[in-house]
C-alpha cells in the first residue's frame, strides 16, 4: 500500500467517524458521558480539515516544484547547447594559447553535476567577454559581444532556474512535513476517540459500526 493510499484511509476513517458522530445526538449524548461532547468532537473536525487542507496545500507544493524542475533541465539544455558550439569554435581558435585556454577553461571533460558546469560556462562567457582579444578572436566565427552576453544570459537563467527550483523543492518538503504532523495528530486524537467510542457504545454495536469501528475495525 502507497503512502498516499494509507493518508486516504487514515482521513476517511476519521471523515467517517467524527461526522458521523456529529449527526447523531444520541451518539453524542453517550460519547459525553465519556468526555466527548460536540465541542470535543468539533476540534476533532478541526483538525481533520485542517489535515484535509494540507493535504491539498502539499499536493500543490509538489506540483510546483515538478513545474519549476522542468523549467530548470529545459533552461539548461538550451544553455548547454549554445555553450558547446561556442566552447567547440574556442577549442579551434585557441588551440596554441595556453593563457586563453586557462581562462576560459577549455581544456577538460565537461562536468555533468549543475554547480560545475555553471562554474565552467559562467567562467567561460566572463573571460570570453572581459577580455577584449579573445572577444576579437571569437567574432571572426560569429560571436560577437551581442551573441556572446545573449549566451552569457542563457546561463544565468539556467541558475535563476535552478535557484527557484531550490525553493519549491524546500517549500514542497516543509509542506510535508506540516502534513504528517497534523496528520500524526489526528491520529492520535482517533486513536483515544475510538478506545472511548468503543467503551461507550459497547452495548450497541450498530452505533460503533456507524461510526467505522465496527467488526474490529
Amino acid at each position: 500500500m502507497t503512502i498516499s493510499k494509507r493518508i486516504s484511509d487514515h482521513v476517511l476513517a476519521a471523515h467517517v467517524a467524527i461526522n458521523n458522530a456529529l449527526a447523531d445526538d444520541d451518539i453524542i449524548a453517550s460519547l459525553s458521558l465519556y468526555g466527548y461532547d460536540e465541542a470535543r468532537l468539533r476540534g476533532g473536525q478541526e483538525l481533520l480539515s485542517q489535515v484535509e487542507e494540507l493535504r491539498q496545500d502539499q499536493k500543490v507544493g509538489y506540483g510546483e516544484q515538478y513545474d519549476a524542475t522542468a523549467s530548470f533541465k529545459l533552461a539548461w539544455a538550451k544553455a548547454n547547447e549554445a555553450y558547446k558550439h561556442a566552447l567547440k569554435l574556442a577549442r579551434i581558435t585557441f588551440k596554441t594559447n595556453a593563457k586563453a585556454r586557462a581562462a576560459l577553461l577549455l581544456d577538460g571533460k565537461r562536468h555533468s553535476k549543475f554547480s560545475n558546469w555553471l562554474e565552467q560556462a559562467g567562467t567561460f562567457y566572463a573571460n570570453l567577454l572581459g577580455q577584449p582579444d579573445l572577444l576579437a578572436a571569437m567574432s571572426h566565427f560569429g560571436y560577437d559581444r551581442h551573441r556572446l552576453e545573449t549566451e552569457q544570459a542563457l546561463v544565468e537563467a539556467v541558475a535563476e532556474n535552478h535557484r527557484r527550483q531550490e525553493v519549491r523543492r524546500g517549500d514542497a518538503h516543509h509542506g510535508t512535513a506540516e502534513r504528517n504532523a497534523a496528520l500524526n495528530e489526528l491520529n492520535d486524537w482517533m486513536m483515544t476517540f475510538r478506545a472511548a467510542a468503543t467503551v461507550a457504545l459497547a452495548d450497541r454495536p450498530q452505533q460503533l459500526e456507524k461510526l467505522g469501528f465496527g467488526n474490529g475495525a
